[in-house]
């Protein structure tokens, strides 16, 4: 599941990538055919001249098709939804070339059966396909999520789509351009791995082989995706349970016996969440639920009894942490309850009234679910009637109050309450269920773990980083006889685009956003300068630290132009989108160079792509997230994350709660110590090591989250313990599917709800 690095191929977007596992050292020998040469073991300067001899095939197979570049974009289209769905639910991107180059090779076959088209799309062409696809599902969406979210939730206003629409495609555009002078210095002299650009050549060869496990690798990604849109559909219309709650005690400070269900632990019914478990891995996934354990049956019971740990999320999200839950449930398109149920409620909330002097009133919530077609009208009729109803029973009309509906989008139809107090630190004393908002607290602690580790692997990459600028522009010996010269896409190329892409940003940035042109002019300098250290980083190890990048740019920024979280946001979604869009052109780029395939055509499919992710991306954001209320349901953790962080630097630290501060120097020392052994220790016992990613990631993300991906976790390592061969053939492809399957039908739901094209309860 870019989180804003991947986890393997983590690209902090935004949020996180996920893509293939990892490619082991023994796979990336595999890259190299039976019978070619294995051109990392040639001296460099032979390298050029025997890959066109040996593996270039690009005048002789078609590649760059209008077919390729339409199936393409339009695969990449539906994935750019499917991820932004997924980075708000989330916080996590997911890697598109393989499930593209599945789907594309069984609908081409199909075409030919059908006698739809005459050919079958061959397998230069399905590398185009990828890179296309790639940039429309992957390149673009996630500052949407991020930046953009982040922003949405200082002011309050949803900007206006055009210049968002122009901004994410400068940005992804700027990204494409400045990974030309990277290239042929990263992949064709150094021969970097690029582990997901090898797993998805690989793919394709595989399905292009001879045999049945091309076919048996389609049928299994398309059945899961089936299976997940099918998910989908149950869910979003209430006939599969939202929440099975972890019913268990917990003790907290005081000695109140509080239960998971107070905590808000609950295992979610979705494909989604265990699939990307299987994606991530055991490692990622076992601390994420160690660290999740931590905190909701440990710091959160424990700080109940610290005042502010409770305020600070009603100073930095404006509502109380911590809620009433369940309230009362309603059922399908119904605004009423019978006798009985009503009865219920009211003596509860008497109880609830009658607990404690500090309770001054109860204030009741609507709450419909947007993609079944529930609207604030029919939430905000459900609240009154339950507050009239609750007036005839005996409760004071002066202690009930009705607030604001809220429409979700997912969750039950109901209507929740809220204790209204003066000093929410005795809420814990009173004896109704009452579900604790753990993460609005925790956050602090867990994104100053991510960053601090990101920062700290990345100073420990400092060889990465003097390469990677120390070889941009360096030329061979016999540069005047390159092998290559026609094929590469030519320097002059980063000009031709490069200048009008970034004047078009400068401007922008300035008319639109108010940030003077200058600032701008330094947010394209430094994406180049962290671009080239974001492709080094994906190239050596398959993670692309975007998080690290943003927080860089954030900094930088504090400092430039401090108290402005505008140009805080807007430059940092510059250099982590165009960070993440170069090295997700080189990942594409490895697969062709091993394929064979021509360079220059390969970028033009990748520059059509960022066209047909703009068009599909930028309307789903605004159907998904008209306004803050829809981006707050979602409760994204990418998001918060970048909210939390530009509001520390322009606020000041003073701002933030007292046990807030203490939990960030907490999580950098943490962050700081973990990162430090992870890059110091022999690989032998690295797998065994805590990992920061997977800690950090526990504090921001919901205790349903961190179960469901390490139950994936789990029947991932089962079934390449007991059925290595199998597992290795079907479990990206199923993974892939389900999450695929259910984000996209998910997120068609959400859409087609908001615009009252479906309906239901």
């Amino acid at each position: 599941m870019r989180w804003c690095p991947r986890p393997p191929r983590f690209r902090a977007r935004r949020y996180q990538r996920m893509s293939a596992p990892a490619v082991s050292e023994s796979t990336a020998a595999s890259a190299t055919p039976e019978g070619l040469p294995d051109l990392s073991k040639l001296p460099e300067e032979e390298r050029d001249a025997a890959w066109v001899k040996h593996y270039y095939r690009g005048d002789d197979v078609p590649q760059l098709t209008i077919r390729a570049v339409v199936m393409g974009g339009l695969l990449g289209a539906a994935m750019s939804v499917s991820n932004l769905y997924t980075t708000l639910k989330l916080g996590w991107a997911f890697g598109v070339a393989i499930t593209a180059c599945v789907l594309s090779y069984a609908i081409w076959n199909a075409f030919v059966s059908l006698r739809i088209a005459k050919t079958k799309m061959t397998l230069l062409e399905n590398n185009c396909m990828q890179s296309t696809a790639s940039a429309a599902g992957y390149s673009t969406g996630g500052t949407l999520a991020t930046a953009v979210g982040a922003l949405l939730l200082i002011t309050g206003q949803q900007m206006h789509w055009f210049p968002v629409a122009i901004w994410v495609l400068l940005t992804a555009l700027l990204g494409v351009f400045l990974a030309i002078p990277m290239k042929r210095q990263m992949i064709n002299s150094e021969q970097l791995p690029f582990p997901s650009g090898i797993a998805a050549a690989e793919t394709l060869r595989s399905l292009y082989a001879a045999g049945r496990e091309s076919v048996l690798k389609a049928r299994a990604l398309i059945a899961a995706l089936a299976t997940g849109i099918v998910v989908a559909l149950v869910r979003s219309f209430g006939y599969m349970p939202e929440q099975i709650f972890l019913n268990f005690p917990v003790v907290s400070a005081r000695s109140t016996v509080l239960t998971g269900k107070t905590l808000g632990m609950w295992f979610e019914p979705s494909l989604l969440l265990i699939a990307a478990g299987m994606i991530v891995g055991l490692r990622v996934s076992t601390w994420m639920l160690v660290g999740s354990l931590i905190n909701y049956v440990a710091l959160a019971p424990a700080a109940m009894g610290v005042e502010d740990w409770v305020e600070a999320p009603k100073r930095f999200f404006g509502h109380m942490e911590v809620a009433s839950n369940p309230g009362v449930e309603f059922g399908p398109g119904s605004t009423e309850l019978d006798g009985a149920q009503y009865d219920e409620a009211a003596a509860t909330v008497r109880e609830a009234l009658a607990s404690s002097g500090a309770i001054e009133a109860i204030q009741l919530t609507g709450m419909a679910n947007q993609s079944t077609g529930g609207t604030a009208a029919i939430a905000t009729a459900r609240a009154e009637h339950l507050r009239d109803a609750l007036v005839e029973r005996g409760v004071p009309a002066d202690r009930i109050r009705v607030g604001e509906p809220t429409v979700a989008a997912d969750g039950a139809p109901m209507v929740g309450w809220t204790v209204i107090a003066p000093s929410a630190s005795e809420l814990h004393e009173r004896p109704i269920i009452a579900m604790i908002r753990v993460t609005r607290w925790s956050l602090w602690l867990g994104t100053a773990l991510l960053v601090a580790s990101g920062l700290t692997s990345f100073a420990l990459g400092y060889r990465t980083i003097l390469r990677a600028i120390r070889n941009v522009g360096k030329k061979k010996d016999g540069a005047n006889a390159d092998p290559v010269e026609r094929l590469e896409v030519p320097a002059s190329w980063l000009l031709i685009g490069g200048v009008p892409v970034t004047i078009g940003l400068t401007l922008l940035c300035w008319l639109s956003f108010g940030i003077a042109p200058w600032l701008g002019l330094v947010s394209v300098v430094l994406s180049f300068v962290l671009a080239l250290v974001a492709c080094r980083a994906t190239g050596e190890t398959d993670t692309t630290p975007i998080g690290a990048m943003g927080k860089i740019t954030q900094f930088t920024y504090a400092v430039l132009a401090p108290a402005n979280t505008t140009v805080n946001l807007m430059t940092a979604g510059i250099t982590a989108g165009a960070a993440g869009s170069s090295a997700d052109l080189l990942t594409d780029l490895k697969s062709g160079y091993l394929l064979g395939a021509n360079p220059r055509k390969q970028f033009l499919a990748q520059f059509f792509g960022v066209f047909f992710g703009v068009i599909a991306v930028v309307p789903a954001w605004f159907v998904l997230v008209p306004d803050r209320e829809h981006l707050e349901a979602f409760n994204s953790p990418a998001t918060t994350m970048w909210y939390a962080v530009a509001q520390a630097l322009s606020r000041g630290v003073e701002t933030i709660p007292e046990s807030a501060r203490l939990a960030i120097v907490i999580g950098g020392l943490v962050g700081i110590v973990l990162a430090l052994a992870e890059g110091l220790a022999p690989k032998s016992i690295k797998k065994w090591m805590p990992s920061s990613m997977g800690l950090g990631l526990a504090f921001v993300v919901p205790f349903a989250n961190a179960l469901s991906f390490f139950i994936g976790a789990v029947i991932a390592e089962l079934w390449m313990r007991f059925g290595k061969e199998t597992g290795e053939r079907y479990i990206i492809p199923l993974a892939s599917g389900a999450v695929a399957g259910e984000s996209l039908a998910a997120a068609l739901f959400a859409m087609l709800a908001a615009t009252g094209l479906v309906g239901g309860h």
